[in-house]
């Protein structure tokens, strides 16, 4: 049986900032985008969120209702990586305690691919023991200045990422595939 695969897509400006992308983000992020990220979610059957990116998100998503693409995402079962919730809602199971052997776990599950919405703390864990297995990587036609980098005090030495596609947008996204070689 082969494992499920886990897909790391995130938001990342030219000068390489993911932090806050509700903030800069969504004047770019068109029709365009959000179909093409609703037709990724067809081989998606679950979500895998840190905290921060879970909280974003079932404020601001889980009460939409009649929007195809959020309501996919509303639909699918999550599971949220935090050692400071105590529960959570949104169809979310909480992971606690050894994120890495839980992860591994759940890829060994029958099903599709698992999605991974944002970069953060949980990156950490997930590259340190080589559990995602493709990043899209949708790169904004502008610079933010200030914020979280893209894989900043994270250890990716040895992590090599090999370009398997990209998928460029009439306003200016695009979206880099990579699949990373880990140990080399």
């Amino acid at each position: 049986m082969e494992m499920r695969k886990l897909v790391e897509a995130t938001l990342v400006s030219l000068d390489g900032v993911v932090d806050s992308p509700e903030e800069w983000a969504l004047p770019f992020w068109g029709e365009e985008n959000k179909s093409h990220a609703h037709a990724q979610l067809a081989d998606v059957d679950a979500f895998l969120l840190g905290r921060v990116t879970y909280e974003k998100f079932v404020a601001a998503w889980s009460p939409v209702d009649g929007d195809p693409y959020l309501d996919t995402i509303n639909r699918l079962p999550k599971f949220v990586a935090s050692a400071s919730l105590q529960d959570t809602t949104w169809n979310s199971t909480l992971i606690t305690g050894d994120v890495a052997a839980e992860i591994t776990r759940l890829k060994d599950q029958p099903g599709k691919t698992i999605m991974k919405y944002g970069t953060g703390q949980l990156d950490r864990t997930l590259i340190q023991h080589g559990l995602i297995d493709e990043f899209h990587l949708s790169i904004f036609p502008l610079t933010v200045g200030n914020g979280l980098r893209l894989f900043e005090g994270i250890d990716t030495a040895g992590m090599g990422l090999k370009l398997t596609g990209t998928t460029t947008f009439s306003n200016g996204i695009v979206q880099l595939t990579y699949i990373p070689q880990y140990g080399r």
